[in-house]
């Protein structure tokens, strides 16, 4: 079994990238992590619709990047982060520092249709999700840059797609020794 610290995972379309995580853990036999879960649960009994009427997306940004820094820290998990999460460059240097930062890749077209053809609950809830075409490819350059692991996911399950994530870690790690670089 491949020996792993930490992983990041993102993927610009939210669901995927949680399924992939989620498996992912299972597979490694490791914690499951959802930065997403956890602003929630921090902010219970309000919702995240809620949440964003009242105190919009830069309060949630803020949190999210507090979150970001304390999630890094954790050894033995599996972390899926929302794909806004690395708007910001600082989010990302933080993902790759101490974990080893996976991107799963879908076309930019793709992001869009799915993101744009979901239902969302209130109407700030859909400016989080279903983002402008810019903000897509400025998510994607700051994934492929940071990105150790990327895994073009098109037209794949995520069973499939955590398959090969394992693949290229094992290769990551063949040609790292097993270190962090």
């Amino acid at each position: 079994m491949l020996s792993v610290d930490s992983l990041s995972i993102v993927c610009l379309y939210n669901p995927m990238g949680k399924s992939v995580a989620e498996e992912l853990a299972k597979r490694l036999q490791m914690f499951y992590f959802n930065a997403e879960d956890l602003f929630l649960f921090d902010h219970q009994p309000r919702s995240l619709q809620e949440l964003l009427k009242n105190y919009g997306e830069k309060y949630y940004r803020k949190k999210e990047k507090e979150i970001i820094k304390y999630a890094s820290s954790f050894t033995n998990t599996v972390m899926c982060f929302e794909s806004g999460s690395v708007e910001k460059v600082r989010n990302c240097k933080a993902m790759k520092y101490q974990t080893i930062f996976v991107y799963l890749h879908l076309p930019l077209e793709t992001v869009y249709a799915k993101t744009h053809q979901q239902t969302y609950a209130t109407a700030e809830e859909k400016r989080l999700y279903a983002i402008a075409r810019k903000k897509i490819e400025r998510r994607m350059q700051n994934c492929k840059r940071f990105a150790e692991i990327t895994v073009n996911v098109s037209n794949m399950s995520a069973m499939r797609a955590c398959s090969e994530v394992l693949r290229k870690l094992s290769q990551y790690q063949t040609v790292h020794n097993g270190q962090k670089k």
